[in-house]
């Protein structure tokens, strides 16, 4: 699972960030509307928590753009704004949840699992490349209908590089979306945990290499 913050507050995005990677999930924040508008271009998100009062674009107008392009994605408003006015303008422009500041974070955690469980379809639960399938909702992989089994960082990594195939994913990104800490050039724990998902994808029957290095940059599926 792939979740996007859209909050300009760094403290509530930290700590929102911090609980709801505590669901399995891939979690990334941004501070500015425009700039999260763009990149939902280039990425798939399961789920967009969504502050209202955000620098380059609005909540509400982010939601309208979001939703002229016939994006689905479930958005969850979480604003200070709590007047019955602003959470009926938040629902009519598209959004799909409404939370009001301050909340709970065991709040937050259930209405997420909510909407995924009110949205997650079989075409969104799965990612496939070639002969291996992952199933985000299940937490199982296969490769040629054999049965992989990950440790939760694996599939974290596997699950990064299944949603962006034949792009390469860098040392960083690994490190910031699987282990949410900033990139550390000396440390190898990268290149051992694509060493051991490297040997879990390899079929006896099929040992084509498909995660590349890309020596001095990162890694690409393809």
């Amino acid at each position: 699972m792939r979740f996007l913050i859209i909050e300009d507050d760094l403290e509530i995005a930290s700590i929102v960030q911090e609980s709801l990677a505590e669901l399995g999930a891939i979690v990334e924040c941004e501070m500015n509307g425009r700039k999260a508008l763009a990149r939902t271009l280039d990425v798939h998100y399961d789920v967009i928590i969504l502050d209202l009062k955000i620098p380059g674009l609005d909540g509400f107008t982010f939601i309208k753009l979001f939703r002229e392009r016939d994006c689905d994605t479930p958005i969850l408003i979480i604003s200070g704004l709590n007047d019955l006015e602003d959470r009926l303008r938040g629902f009519d422009v598209g959004a799909d949840d409404y939370l009001c500041k301050p909340f709970a974070l065991p709040e937050l955690q259930l209405r997420i699992k909510n909407i995924l469980k009110r949205n997650y379809t079989v075409k969104n639960a799965s990612l496939h490349f070639k002969n291996i399938e992952l199933n985000r909702v299940t937490r199982k992989a296969s490769r040629h209908g054999h049965p992989i089994l990950l440790k939760e960082k694996e599939f974290m990594l596997l699950e990064l590089f299944m949603s962006s195939p034949n792009l390469i994913v860098s040392r960083e990104m690994i490190l910031k979306r699987v282990w949410h800490y900033d990139f550390d050039p000396q440390t190898n724990i990268v290149n051992v945990l694509v060493c051991r998902l490297r040997s879990k994808l390899s079929h006896k029957s099929d040992k084509a290499e498909l995660i590349h290095t890309i020596r001095g940059v990162g890694f690409i599926l393809k």
